[in-house]
Formats: structure tokens, C-alpha cells, sequence
């Protein structure tokens, strides 16, 4: 089977971005969240949308039934859009 280049460079390029209602405060401590959340599994069990802060003391990290961490970036055109930040731990 033959590698289209062009194809692979298309996927390089994905990026994952939030799809649903923007959280503008944590569900833990109902600060406002502003630059950057975590959606992710607390370590009682249940999921929120979580400020940097309560990620830290009540999430359980970042990853595949653990959360993903989504940060605020500017858009051409002027917009801006949540994606998903890669797990650097």
C-alpha cells in the first residue's frame, strides 16, 4: 500500500476543539474560567469542567477516561475556539 503524502500532512494538521456549550465557570468551585478547563473525571468519581486550580486537587489527570484539558486560541477571522491540548505528563 502506497502513503499519500498530501494525506498524511492533512492529518498532522487536525486539531481537536470543544464542541459543546462553553463552561464559563468551574463546576467545583464556580470560579470563572477564562483562558483554559480540564473536562475530567474528580477523584469521587464524577466528571465537571474544571478551572486549572481544582483540576489539580480533585481531577485525576489528563488522558483516556482520565479528562482532556481544552485552551482558548485565537482563529483567523478574529474568532477564537477551545482546543484540546495535548497531555504533556
Amino acid at each position: 500500500m502506497e502513503i499519500n503524502k498530501k494525506e498524511v500532512i492533512k492529518v498532522k494538521k487536525f486539531r481537536i476543539t470543544w464542541c459543546g456549550t462553553i463552561p464559563t465557570q468551574c463546576e467545583i468551585c464556580g470560579g470563572e474560567i477564562k483562558d483554559e478547563f480540564t473536562d475530567g473525571r474528580t477523584k469521587v468519581g464524577f466528571w465537571a469542567n474544571m478551572c486549572p486550580s481544582c483540576h489539580k486537587e480533585f481531577g485525576v489527570g489528563l488522558g483516556v477516561g482520565k479528562g482532556q484539558k481544552y485552551s482558548i486560541r485565537k482563529i483567523k477571522g478574529g474568532g477564537t475556539e477551545w482546543i484540546k491540548v495535548k497531555k504533556t505528563h
